[in-house]
């Protein structure tokens, strides 16, 4: 969902129909930070968490939590710049790249029935969507065409 915001925030800040407000990009980071949270909890052993970055050069999952890092960072840069073009661009192509590399963690080899393009593009057909509805609870305009496009692409 953070991605998500970040993607429909950076598109707003790019067609000049974003104020500038730290709120929104705290919000991003707020979603991320709670999922965080939810993804260190679910682990078998949370206090050896970091353990999951040793292997960068073969697991997905240590590229995932590299990514998160990078975009959260990428997200904070942004709220401090109060939402300018080049931060926000920059925390959007991480978004990107972190919901690829999640996908890319789904689609491990051993499991033949997701081990294929469709769940990457369901991780972005999500992203799309929950940005989409998350929008209207900035008190943005809602960005309905883009959410329902997102749930028909879904939908087929």
């Amino acid at each position: 969902m953070s991605v998500g915001i970040t993607l429909i925030l950076t598109l707003r800040v790019l067609q000049g129909k974003l104020e500038s407000k730290r709120l929104y990009w705290l919000i991003s980071g707020l979603v991320l930070a709670a999922a965080s949270v939810a993804a260190i909890l679910h682990l078998a052993h949370p206090d050896r968490a970091y353990d999951a970055l040793i292997n960068l050069q073969h697991a997905w999952l240590s590229r995932e939590i590299l990514g998160a890092t990078l975009y959260g960072a990428a997200v904070g840069v942004t709220f401090l710049a109060k939402g300018h073009k080049a931060p926000a661009v920059l925390a959007s192509v991480l978004g990107i790249a972190l919901v690829a590399v999640q996908g890319m963690t789904y689609a491990a080899p051993a499991m033949v029935a997701i081990a294929n393009g469709l769940t990457m593009l369901l991780f972005f057909i999500t992203v799309w969507v929950m940005g989409c509805a998350a929008i209207p609870l900035l008190n943005l305009a809602p960005a309905v065409a883009a959410l329902r496009q997102g749930i028909v692409v879904c939908m087929a």
